[in-house]
């Protein structure tokens, strides 16, 4: 039997909510991260191999990331080709 695959475009509420991530790569795929879909992982860098909006996140969808050293906070790279 062939394996199926499949195209992952939301991050669901609370998906990974207390898992502790640090650097975390979203897919080109991915149009909507939910609400508390991170919160309190300790993400403190983001890339985004798509074009990051306000649409993308929902209210609260990264409450908690960044590292709670002074000075340090939540890094997201947006990693939108260019042509």
């Amino acid at each position: 039997m062939g394996q199926e695959t499949f195209t992952v475009s939301e991050i669901g509420e609370g998906a990974f909510e207390g898992q502790k991530l640090k650097t975390v790569t979203l897919p080109d795929t991915i149009t909507k991260v939910d609400t508390n879909a991170f919160k309190d992982c300790g993400i403190t860098e983001l890339n985004v191999n798509g074009k990051v909006t306000k649409k993308l996140f929902a209210k609260n969808s990264l409450f908690g990331c960044g590292s709670k050293s002074k000075g340090k906070g939540l890094t997201i790279n947006d990693h939108t080709p260019s042509f």
